[in-house]
Parts: structure tokens; C-alpha cells; sequence
């Protein structure tokens, strides 16, 4: 939305606010020509002004929040959201945001599951063709790596505790050498900081488990 189009909405928004404390104002008039006691039709007047106001703000948060809920409605789900918008989600948005690009791209039974006790499964679900995925999410600021400790504790349930067939560590930030060797030679899927820019624009996360782990 342009500037322009923000002061004319508010210029229109404080337009109705002023019609409508005028109206208020006519209607103390209106109450009183009808016998209605005086100070009744002033708290009539106020009635009516607290619920005038009380709308125009109701229209003012709706509105700001509309360009939001309708990007994240698209057909390509999550792909409108940017880099700078994950890092400033929290771990469990960042998980729920994993767990909907996921969806997006065919998978199933997709859930989120982090949380105290996790043991490195954040997110689950069934990949199209049918295999179970258990997918470790990592939202790091950009100066933090996931380290090779990190991807130890992945590997040491991933596959023996929740029993997957397809290791997936998304991090918004990068891996260490030795994490990113240990993931590699474990057959993990690796999404960093650049693949995850890739998947938020619209490229499939199967084509990083088809396409190699590099």
C-alpha cells in the first residue's frame, strides 16, 4: 500500500469519526425534542460515540492486518514472507512457518511437534511419496551457526527414536564446517540461511531431498 493511499484512508478514516460525533451530537438534540430527560440523552450521545469509536479502531486493526493474512492465503502459502520477516519470528513461529511450507509442497500429516521434550523433532509429517520426514528447526540470528553439536543430537534420535526415513535441519542461519560435513555424510537434507530464501519464494523443499544434500 503507497503512502498516498495510507493518509488517504486515514484522512477518509477521521472524516467518519467527525460525521459521527455530529451525529451524536444531533442525536442529543433529537432525544431531548422527544422528552427524553436531558441527561439520558447525553449518555445516549456517549453511548453512541463509544461504540462509533470503538468500531473506527476495530476498522483501523483489521484493516492494517488484511495485506498480512491475505499474503499468507496465496497459493504459494508462505513464499511472500522474507528473510528479515523470519528473523524476527520466534522459534515456534519459525517452526509453525516450516511446518506450512511443508504442506504447500504436497507433505502430509504434517505437524508441529517442538517443544520441552521434543528430542529434535520439531516438525513431522509424510513426504508425497510416502516417506516419514522428521525436520529440526533452527531460527539463529545470522552470526550464530548450527554447530556439529547440534547436529549430533539430531542424528542421535532422528532416525532411532522417531523412526524417519528422511532427516530435514532448516536453519534461518548457516552451518558450521563440521556440522554441515556430518549432515552430508548422514544423508540429512541441509536448508540454510540461502535455501530457505529459495524455499520462502517458492521452490520446493523436494527438490533439495531429490536433488542431492549439498
Amino acid at each position: 500500500m503507497s503512502k498516498r493511499k495510507k493518509k488517504q484512508e486515514l484522512t477518509a478514516g477521521e472524516l467518519l469519526t467527525v460525521a459521527w460525533g455530529l451525529a451524536c451530537l444531533m442525536s442529543t438534540g433529537a432525544t431531548q425534542a422527544l422528552g427524553v430527560p436531558e441527561v439520558a440523552s447525553y449518555w445516549v450521545a456517549a453511548l453512541l460515540f463509544t461504540a462509533g469509536v470503538v468500531l473506527f479502531v476495530w476498522y483501523r486493526v483489521a484493516s492494517g492486518r488484511r495485506p498480512l493474512l491475505r499474503r499468507r492465503s496465496t497459493s504459494r502459502g508462505s513464499a511472500a514472507l522474507s528473510l528479515a520477516e523470519v528473523d524476527a519470528m520466534s522459534g515456534r513461529e519459525f517452526e509453525h512457518l516450516v511446518a506450512g511450507l511443508c504442506r504447500r509442497d504436497g507433505c502430509s500429516r504434517v505437524r508441529v511437534s517442538g517443544g520441552a521434550g521434543d528430542l529434535g523433532a520439531d516438525v513431522v509429517g509424510l513426504l508425497p511419496d510416502g516417506r516419514r520426514f522428521v525436520v529440526q528447526c533452527k531460527r539463529f540470528a545470522v552470526t550464530s551457526k548450527v554447530g556439529s553439536p547440534d547436529m549430533q543430537r539430531f542424528l542421535g534420535t532422528g532416525r532411532h527414536v522417531h523412526g524417519a526415513q528422511v532427516l530435514i535441519f532448516v536453519t534461518s542461519s548457516l552451518f558450521t564446517t563440521p556440522a554441515r560435513n556430518l549432515g552430508v555424510a548422514q544423508s540429512v537434507v541441509l536448508i540454510d540461511r540461502d535455501r530457505l530464501g529459495a524455499w520462502l519464494s517458492g521452490r520446493s523443499a523436494l527438490s533439495f531431498v531429490g536433488a542431492g544434500r549439498r
